[in-house]
């Protein structure tokens, strides 16, 4: 597994910080909003450290909400995955069968997204096409890239990917368990706070 750059979107997350230091009514709200952002940032690292090459989408994937009642005595928080990347990250949450898909050799073969341009699902379209290698690996080439099969440079450039089995295993644990971490994580710091009371739903 490579070892990825870690990151947590510093910029929103200290964006999210300051929003709530300003709403906050008192200590113990204030408290318990950034308790709750600091568990978002330490469940996106988790993230980025066990997913293999996350690209930059995917280490924005963990947000969190916070909000307060006008009367400043009820506030309301929460941490969750975004839509769009729950979509393929509750695998590793939750487990899945393996799927073989096409694995990008390099990070410019693709799109913000870290998807390569063109293929529906992991699998080929457009303007790919396909060969097998003489070790019997599935490979995927760009045929606007004209190269001798002995140019290794030029040939390099044309290879867009590998077809491998993609694991889909809960390498995260599952969501249940991190939730409890999470709370564990938040009650003790919220210890010092004897007046006030937080309700887990």
């Amino acid at each position: 597994m490579a070892n990825p750059i870690i990151t947590s979107n510093i910029d929103k997350v200290k964006k999210d910080i300051k929003s709530w230091k300003q709403k906050a009514s008192n200590s113990f709200h204030r408290d318990l909003g950034l308790a709750v952002i600091d568990e978002r940032v330490k469940l996106q690292k988790k993230v980025n450290s066990r997913i293999d090459r996350p690209t930059k989408f995917t280490q924005k994937a963990v947000n969190s909400y916070n909000r307060i009642r006008s009367s400043g005595k009820t506030s309301y928080h929460s941490v969750f995955i975004m839509k769009n990347q729950e979509k393929y990250l509750k695998y590793y949450f939750e487990g899945g069968n393996n799927i073989e898909k096409f694995v990008p050799v390099t990070d410019d073969r693709t799109n913000q997204f870290g998807n390569i341009p063109q293929l529906r699902n992991g699998k080929k379209i457009g303007k790919y096409v396909t060969t097998k290698s003489k070790t019997g690996k599935i490979l995927l080439l760009d045929p606007s890239v004209k190269a001798d099969m002995k140019n290794k440079k030029k040939l390099g450039k044309r290879l867009v990917a590998v077809l491998k089995k993609t694991d889909r295993s809960n390498i995260m644990g599952s969501w249940k368990d991190n939730e409890k971490t999470m709370k564990k994580n938040i009650q003790k710091k919220m210890k010092k706070h004897f007046m006030g009371k937080i309700n887990f739903v």
